[in-house]
């Protein structure tokens, strides 16, 4: 079985998006790869760090995209997004497909896995330059976003800063545990995006988690059916985009949210509401600045 993964180092002068690669594997501890791949710490002129031949700068806020089940072309996007807004930021894209694609309940296994390993990647952060783990945002979709939380609570030394999840995925997390799932204590602050908790017509699942896992919990048009993506249209997108786009298409929608708060000055404001019940009978329409969250809002 080949444990291996990686986690590529990316800076916006890498315009060709091919980043810098970090090989791991599930098969030794994160110090030994480290010192076996010759990725040691260097000063240089410009305040940043060397990790072998990848740009790290330890004043800046740090960011890791981690995909789920499979990976789409919005990784991208996303991380083209974040460079827009932090343009000196260190982002790091982890890389687990080949350890992801098996059946869907060893990849949640797999999943716990590369997380304690992730994690033993930022305790190791800390241990040689001292970055702290507070200046670290994991965003993570579907599955990843429960991969997210798993790294930030394996993380021993100190606490992770900001975690976001995408619609985490739904199915074996609806009713799981806190420490089984993405929870708001994974991280200083948690902000969840939900954009598919109603799945098809006759079918008891949805692809994204229903529950609130957050400090803040958002629900676009509810959460339910994103414009475009509604199943009952589902047999025209399916001969528009084929079969695995249209079951994605509310899925994905939360990247797609979130990247255009990263690239919009605006951010739409999310009225508090303990159900979408309360909702839908006009119950939560009441607004202003210190009751609606804006959704994607930097934490400071």
């Amino acid at each position: 079985m080949n444990n291996s993964f990686q986690i590529l180092v990316q800076n916006a002068s890498d315009v060709e998006g091919r980043g810098c690669p970090i090989d791991l594997s599930l098969d030794f501890p994160i110090s030994e790869l480290m010192e076996r791949n010759g990725f040691s710490w260097k000063n240089s002129s410009d305040g940043s760090v060397m990790l072998g031949n990848c740009n790290f700068n330890i004043f800046k806020q740090s960011f890791f995209v981690i995909h789920g089940w499979s990976v789409d072309t919005w990784i991208d996007s996303l991380v083209a997004a974040i460079f827009h807004r932090h343009p000196h930021s260190n982002v790091f894209v982890l890389n687990w497909l080949d350890l992801a694609q098996v059946r869907y309940a060893r990849a949640v296994r797999r999943g716990h896995q590369v997380a304690r390993h992730i994690a033993a990647f930022i305790d190791w952060l800390n241990e040689q330059w001292g970055y702290l783990p507070k200046r670290i945002h994991l965003v993570g979709f579907s599955l990843g976003a429960h991969v997210a939380g798993f790294v930030g609570s394996a993380v021993s030394r100190g606490q992770i800063g900001r975690i976001t999840g995408l619609d985490p995925a739904g199915p074996i997390f609806e009713t799981a545990p806190p420490d089984k799932s993405l929870s708001p204590d994974d991280a200083l602050f948690v902000d969840v995006i939900h954009t598919s908790i109603v799945g098809p017509a006759g079918l008891n699942f949805s692809m994204g988690i229903q529950r609130p896992v957050g400090h803040q919990d958002f629900y676009p048009n509810g959460g339910t059916y994103q414009p475009g993506c509604d199943w009952s249209i589902a047999y025209e997108n399916v001969g528009k985009y084929g079969l695995a786009q249209t079951l994605k298409c509310g899925h994905e929608r939360a990247v797609h949210i979130f990247v255009d708060t990263l690239r919009s000055k605006y951010l739409p404001p999310a009225y508090p509401c303990s159900s979408l019940e309360e909702w839908q009978r006009g119950n939560c329409l009441k607004c202003n600045k210190s009751t609606c969250p804006l959704m994607g809002k930097e934490v400071k």
